[in-house]
């Protein structure tokens, strides 16, 4: 009878486990359903609880064009998720004492500009290398450049600048960090990174679909197309790489040659199973790993919480570690993450450590604002038997004044804006999303006053952001009002000296007036 009882038990606590597996998939996909239906998500999810896939699917299109559908197996670019494989290996080399994090990058390329910058100082972005603005002076010279990551410490050479800060004292995330730590795991280990990456990571573990792309797509099957909105203000979508002006062109073409920071294309499969791996020991020890999940101290001994602002302080206090962003969080416990973007293209890879919980989402169009952190969060609170928070379901209000400014006018979206801008249940407002607005109004020739107009309210909305009034200032620049654009220059550079891209259009535009 005891032994009755016990396959009693087990049966119906496996039974159980089943039927709330179930039902937990069932939340899921009426979410994800929904959203999609509603034209707020297009991409990808999976959900894993300790390895186990409670939901995945593809939603959408992967190709608005051709009308193929994103599946479960699509592959799409990790963009900055690939940072954590870069990090990987440089842990990896060093666990095999093949360097030391304390090393100055100077000790294996001695071309390299700026001696007192080390291994961890890459890694940790607080190196105070410039980012993809390095690369302007090449792409203005001859724009149809391609920058490769073996131009990367030539380009420093010439850049005749100083650091933005000394190594370690402040933090600010650098894609060109991450190129260079790419070209060291090349040098020390004597193979192409490419190799590298699949000889020691993506085979270890057991990532069939997953490569490195450089250059042109060697595998264009299930391949996701990254899709960005004609206008701000429409519902019209087209293919980022057939896009080719301002600064989709200079990041998606001209800086899209890159790797270590970037360009690792997957399946959200292959990164459970990546996820897995970690936890397992295939890739790395516990002490590396640890090492990693650690909070960067500055030189002054204090840590840089909130990075990222507010769109990722929906999943937590954020710090950064080396190469993964790292949550605390009272409800879900520690976590570690780590977000991408390109034009056209969010992803998100997040790895709960107390609870063994995985989310990976991408999502190919580009129109989000706080609702793609918003899909992540409620994924986590469905996987923990809660009820999701409604922000997804918000509409842009950037949007809504940019539709209704192309077709009812500047007056009637003015109206319109304000009494939508008080209804934060069923809107949400995001100073990028204006700004994407203007720079959509500006590169249209017919329709530069609507620009003005944009970024004029956004310097009101959001008057503590620097970037708003150099935004201001280029319009005003572009629609031939060049002393206003001069003060708004001015004002921006007071409030940010690090603005290198407005202290550059200032000095022009003064020596054209001369």
């Amino acid at each position: 009878m005891k032994k009755l009882f016990i396959i009693t038990v087990i049966y119906f606590t496996a039974f159980a486990n089943t039927q709330a597996q179930s039902t937990t998939n069932q939340k899921l996909d009426s979410l994800f359903t929904q959203i999609t239906k509603n034209g707020d998500f297009n991409g990808g999810i999976l959900v894993a609880d300790k390895g186990k896939i409670i939901y995945q699917k593809g939603l959408g299109y992967a190709d608005f064009a051709n009308k193929i559908p994103n599946e479960a197996d699509s592959r799409f670019n990790l963009a900055s998720i690939s940072k954590t494989f870069t990090s990987v290996a440089i842990l990896q080399l060093k666990e095999k004492k093949k360097l030391k994090l304390e090393d100055a990058f100077v000790k294996y390329f001695p071309d390299f500009p700026f001696p007192t910058i080390t291994i961890k100082h890459l890694l940790s972005h607080t190196s105070g290398l410039p980012d993809l603005e390095l690369y302007e002076s090449v792409v203005n010279a001859k724009p149809d450049s391609i920058i490769r990551n073996q131009a990367i410490i030539p380009i420093l050479k010439n850049w005749n600048q100083k650091l933005y800060f000394q190594p370690g004292d402040k933090w600010k995330y650098c894609n060109t960090n991450y190129a260079l730590l790419a070209l060291l795991v090349e040098k020390v280990s004597k193979m192409s990174f490419k190799n590298y990456l699949s000889k020691n990571i993506f085979e270890p573990a057991n990532m069939p679909n997953t490569y490195l792309r450089i250059g042109a797509i060697e595998s264009p099957k299930k391949q996701v197309v990254n899709h960005r909105l004609i206008t701000w203000y429409d519902d019209t979508y087209k293919n980022v790489d057939s896009i080719r002006f301002g600064g989709i062109k200079y990041c998606t073409y001209n800086c899209g040659g890159t790797y270590g920071d970037s360009n690792i294309m997957t399946t959200t499969a292959d990164m459970l199973n990546y996820d897995q791996a970690l936890y397992n020991g295939k890739l790395l020890s516990q002490n590396s790993l640890d090492e990693a999940f650690t909070p960067t101290r500055l030189n002054d001994g204090t840590i840089y919480y909130d990075p990222f602002g507010d769109e990722m302080s929906q999943l937590g206090k954020s710090s950064y570690g080396l190469g993964w962003e790292i949550y605390e969080n009272a409800e879900l416990g520690k976590a570690v993450s780590h977000g991408g973007h390109l034009f056209g293209l969010a992803t998100l890879f997040y790895r709960n450590l107390s609870k063994n919980q995985t989310v990976v989402l991408y999502q190919n169009v580009e129109r989000e604002g706080l609702a793609f952190y918003g899909k992540v969060l409620a994924s986590l609170e469905i996987l923990n038997g809660k009820t999701p928070q409604k922000i997804f379901y918000k509409k842009s209000l950037a949007r809504k004044y940019g539709s209704t400014m192309m077709h009812e006018g500047i007056d009637r979206a003015v109206t319109v804006f304000n009494d939508l801008k008080t209804d934060s249940t069923n809107y949400y407002l995001s100073e990028n999303e204006m700004n994407w607005l203007g720079y959509d109004f500006l590169f249209n020739a017919r329709q530069k006053q609507y620009s003005l107009e944009t970024f004029k309210v956004n310097t009101l909305l959001f008057p503590n952001s620097f970037n708003v009034y150099d935004s201001y200032a280029e319009a005003l620049n572009a629609n031939g009002k060049r002393e206003e654009a001069i003060l708004m220059y001015q004002k921006s550079i007071a409030m940010n000296p690090d603005n290198k891209g407005g202290k550059e259009m200032l000095k022009r535009i003064l020596e054209n007036k001369q």
